[in-house]
């Protein structure tokens, strides 16, 4: 079981297409307790719903997603 999730939000594009977004992170805390520390706010979709979706932390993502920000 992983200990370290990376909490993504999600939305359609104008041309249909879903996009994440990463927002925050999540840690394992004592017990059964899951810590979420958002970075960002994440937006309310078209019905005021909020959702944030945890996937376990890959750091090959995380190194991937770095560089094309800085070449963006």
């Amino acid at each position: 079981m992983t200990d370290k999730w990376d909490a993504l939000t999600y939305r359609t594009d104008r041309r249909g297409k879903t996009r994440h977004t990463n927002v925050g992170f999540a840690k394992r805390g004592k017990g059964d307790v899951i810590n979420i520390k958002l970075e960002a706010m994440p937006l309310p979709n078209e019905h005021g719903e909020l959702w944030l979706t945890l996937v376990p932390y890959d750091p090959d993502y995380a190194e991937e997603a770095q560089e094309v920000w800085q070449n963006s």
